[in-house]
């Protein structure tokens, strides 16, 4: 029993995918081409045989059959026939030799029947999206019926026979309380309605949409709190810092000094007077006669060369004539004048 119910579904399912197949391909299988189709849609939709419509034989040739097609299309043009079955009813089947080959083909063996794969792919064909998800959800609830059954089937077999076992094993009889028991155990496997496809699909897209607004609402309740600071962050108005105010204290106690006052010239003077006194007379260093050497030729030179080097006018102007009296070589000789001219 287990075993045809489980063929059963089986086949059920075979014929679910194969009308899957065959309704969501969008061109006929190599076998079965489009002319083909067409015809019988045209024997099945005109329902009458086309060479007593023409008025001819069978074995009739091309020649006659174009003459009957002229004659009758006078006849059933739609130009000239207002029959609401006039459209139908001009066709040209006959005219064409392979569709006329198959046409005597249909004649002798009929159209293809339920045992032919091509019947059911004719029926889909015909058939909106909507009537062929009706169809497919229709069949594969049945074929998902019978195979819930073959599978609660197969687990009582099995969990029987290993009873059996255990009992013989343990040297055991069966008794009805066990058989009740053994049923009992299985009833959660025993098929349900509310386990066919259609309410599985139906449970599977309720927990999928209210799964989905959970994570939207957990999703929005971590985001709304960012954008709210983030917005409070933005308006929030930055406080102008205010430049520190410095008072300055001022001494009162000091006198003011003033570059020409007379008094302290006189000072400096007389200090630069008694330093120049001091060194009269005292040997010049090389630094000193490198400077002297730089100085002269400038306006009031003397003057300044006493006041650079804190010596008298009279005391600078003695060693300018000396220095005139020796050669300049040696003066460039010496590795102390090389020495600060270098610098």
């Amino acid at each position: 029993m287990s075993s045809r119910i489980w063929a059963l579904g089986c086949w059920m399912h075979r014929i679910v995918v194969a009308c899957f197949l065959l309704g969501a391909s969008g061109y006929a299988s190599p076998s079965w081409n489009s002319d083909e189709l067409a015809l019988y849609d045209l024997v099945e939709a005109v329902n009458a045989n086309f060479y007593e419509l023409f008025g001819i034989g069978q074995d009739a040739s091309t020649a006659e059959v174009k003459k009957a097609y002229r004659k009758l299309s006078l006849e059933w043009h739609p130009d000239r026939n207002d029959a609401p079955n006039a459209t139908a009813m001009f066709r040209q089947v006959l005219k064409s030799t392979e569709l006329r080959a198959k046409y005597d083909n249909v004649l002798k063996y009929g159209l293809p029947d339920w045992r032919q794969p091509i019947y059911y792919y004719r029926k889909m064909r015909k058939l909106s999206w909507y009537e062929a998800v009706l169809v497919l959800t229709i069949v594969s609830t049945i074929a998902h019926y019978f195979m819930m059954w073959a599978s609660y089937y197969e687990k009582y077999l099995v969990l029987s026979q290993t009873l059996r076992k255990s009992r013989r094993r343990d040297r055991k009889e069966e008794n009805e309380g066990s058989s009740q028991q053994l049923k009992e155990v299985l009833s959660i496997y025993r098929p349900h309605f509310r386990a066919l496809l259609p309410f599985l699909i139906v449970k599977g897209l309720w927990r999928f949409f209210t799964t989905l607004q959970m994570v939207i609402q957990e999703h929005m309740s971590t985001v709304e709190p960012v954008k709210k600071q983030s917005m409070h962050e933005n308006r929030r108005v930055t406080p102008v810092v205010r430049p520190p105010e410095f008072t300055y204290e001022v001494a009162t106690d000091l006198k003011a000094v003033s570059p020409n006052d007379p008094e302290l010239s006189a000072k400096y003077r007389n200090e630069s007077e008694e330093n120049s006194k001091k060194r009269s007379g005292d040997i010049w260093s090389c630094e000193e006669l490198y400077q002297l050497w730089i100085i002269l030729g400038t306006p009031n030179r003397w003057e300044r060369v006493a006041c650079v080097l804190n010596r008298t006018a009279q005391d600078v102007t003695a060693m300018a004539a000396k220095l005139k009296q020796i050669k300049q070589v040696r003066l460039l000789d010496n590795p102390l004048v090389l020495h600060f001219t270098c610098k």
